[in-house]
């Protein structure tokens, strides 16, 4: 089960993820996830945040990791945070991010997840979805 809240407790595990949406058709870019946890389900990028690291700081790093996309901080726009019973965390903080015309995230995790694709959220809730991506898009995004 999902719950968005306000606020983390200290000493949580948090992660951190991003809806990245084409500008120019408002399509979001999802990913199947292999070999991990919620395997063949589709995601969003992200990941944990690392000891002495913020949020904002661990969302570029991951979606650098993932996707090869650096994103303009200033452009960056929090959604929520939802507290659920995660393999690594209990609690994810939700962001978005439009893409330029000129940014297209790459798989530069093959062995994680398969490459992104660009589904608009009523395709994208016909699909497997991490439970907290589905509950997020119809709660945010819908």
């Amino acid at each position: 089960m999902i719950e968005f809240v306000s606020e983390i407790p200290e000493n949580e595990k948090i992660g951190v993820c991003c809806v990245l949406i084409d500008k120019w058709t408002n399509k979001v870019y999802l990913s199947k996830r292999l070999g991990a946890y919620e395997t063949n389900k589709y995601a969003v990028p992200g990941g944990m945040v690392e000891p002495n690291e913020d949020w904002v700081s661990a969302l570029c790093r991951e979606l650098k990791e993932e996707t090869g996309i650096v994103i303009k901080v200033p452009h960056l726009q929090y959604v929520t945070i939802a507290k659920h019973n995660g393999a690594k965390s209990n609690y994810t903080v939700w962001f978005k991010y439009y893409l330029s015309i000129t940014e297209e995230p790459k798989n530069l995790e093959p062995e994680k997840h398969s490459d992104w694709t660009l589904f608009s959220i009523n395709d994208a809730l016909q699909l497997p979805l991490m439970l907290s991506t589905r509950e997020t898009f119809l709660k945010y995004f819908c």
